[in-house]
């Protein structure tokens, strides 16, 4: 039976995943640090990256090659947008993932398409990355069996650079559809296409995308809210 790899941005994330697993030993895979437990008769391996792009790309790609799981499931927080039907320490999963960092510059926050493909054979948009659709339809349905309030479904948007003004929250959200800001997840779905491995990200809500104000924010909540999660899919062994 393959394992499934939860990828984490940091520590805090990786936590709540690590504090459920049985039999848990941490290895080093190609120099890197991950920690493997057992959540039944399910292998769980964690690997936490690094906030940004360029963590989660770099390390995803050396894990995968190694590791070789099922499918992964991406965890960690998020910022709001406005629309987005979300609120503090909601759940949300990630329908598709948006680069907002790559690409042509446009008069809008959202680039024009590169006028090449970042992954071979696909008809999409370079930069945009749908989620596994039968995986994230398991989820859903697991989600709406086990809690009351399920997660919202919507795009999710990476960005490099965190947004920090109302006026861009709203151009992001109007022009994207985007539902959710986060700084790894286009990173982590183009390496797994690249492997061909089957991806899901779930993420809780921190902040509303827009506010520094520190009590805007709840990382706690959110890293707690986000394990809670991953306990619920991992649980039930999907398959990928």
């Amino acid at each position: 039976m393959k394992p499934v790899l939860v990828l984490t941005a940091v520590p805090q994330e990786a936590r709540p995943v690590e504090a459920f697993l049985h039999n848990r030993e941490r290895f080093q895979v190609s120099g890197l640090s991950l920690v493997r437990g057992l959540l039944g008769k399910n292998v769980v391996w964690v690997l936490t990256s690094g906030a940004g792009v360029s963590n989660t790309a770099a390390r995803l790609a050396v894990v995968l090659a190694t590791v070789r799981p099922d499918w992964v499931l991406q965890v960690g927080c998020g910022g709001m947008y406005p629309g987005s039907g979300l609120a503090m320490g909601d759940l949300a999963l990630a329908t598709e993932e948006l680069d907002l960092h790559t690409g042509l510059e446009s008069a809008s926050v959202y680039p024009f398409p590169l006028p090449f493909s970042l992954l071979e054979n696909t008809p999409l948009r370079p930069g945009r990355y749908l989620a596994e659709k039968n995986l994230l339809q398991k989820a859903m349905d697991l989600f709406q069996e086990k809690i009351p309030r399920p997660p919202v479904c919507g795009p999710f948007v990476t960005v490099s650079t965190v947004t920090t003004k109302k006026k861009t929250a709203f151009a992001i959200a109007r022009e994207t559809s985007g539902i959710l800001e986060n700084m790894e997840g286009a990173a982590a779905f183009h390496t797994a296409a690249l492997y061909g491995v089957p991806i899901l990200a779930l993420r809780s809500v921190s902040n509303p995308v827009g506010s520094r104000k520190q009590g805007d924010w709840d990382l706690e909540t959110a890293f707690i809210r986000g394990g809670e999660g991953a306990r619920i899919l991992l649980e039930a062994g999907l398959k990928g």
